[in-house]
């Protein structure tokens, strides 16, 4: 993603999700699927217009209900620009 600029009419907002530290093997740190520091790399964290972490695993932030009231709020502030 670093690779190329977003239009700056566009934000970004970076969602990462980490599982249940209970879950995780002594000097884990991932969402189960890919490394939290693959997930937080400075550059995007840097770009993006907010950063918002989430106790989910990779695919289970896109059921999770907390993400997707973020998301539909950030949706909604965008349509109302």
């Amino acid at each position: 993603m670093y690779r190329q600029k977003c239009s700056p009419e566009v934000p970004f907002y970076l969602f990462f999700g980490y599982p249940d530290i209970s879950s995780l093997k002594l000097g884990s740190s991932s969402d189960g699927v890919i490394t939290l520091k693959s997930q937080l790399d400075p550059r995007q964290q840097l770009t993006a217009s907010k950063v918002f972490g989430f106790d989910a695993t990779h695919m289970g932030i896109l059921n999770d209900e907390g993400s997707r009231k973020v998301f539909n709020q950030i949706l909604d502030l965008a349509a109302q620009k």
